[in-house]
């Protein structure tokens, strides 16, 4: 998603609040355009073993992965949570930390 015609963005201040953002409107790419994938690898400055990928459009997943990417289809949001935690082995959930 972009910023224009409206800021979808707007009152989350997402540079703060994560490592990195890779807006689309900004790059000039869209997903599933495999190098968008890896800019947001190179501004985390993670090689794509070391990232998950989560999207809810199934075919974004499959460039993610063929970069090395670990991929969940997200389709429900205490499943993704759960897999999320299975993957990561940390609690995401209030409940569990």
């Amino acid at each position: 998603m972009g910023t224009h015609p409206w800021n979808l963005y707007d009152g989350y201040d997402v540079r703060r609040r994560y490592d990195a953002v890779v807006l689309s409107e900004e790059v000039g790419l869209r997903k599933p355009d495999p190098r968008i994938f890896r800019l947001m690898f190179e501004a985390l400055d993670l090689p794509a073993q070391e990232c998950v990928f989560v999207d809810d459009t199934e075919p974004y997943l499959a460039p993610a992965a063929e970069l090395g990417s670990a991929v969940h289809h997200a389709r429900e949001p205490a499943e993704t949570v759960a897999v999320l935690e299975g993957m990561l082995g940390v609690p995401l959930s209030a409940a569990d930390a």
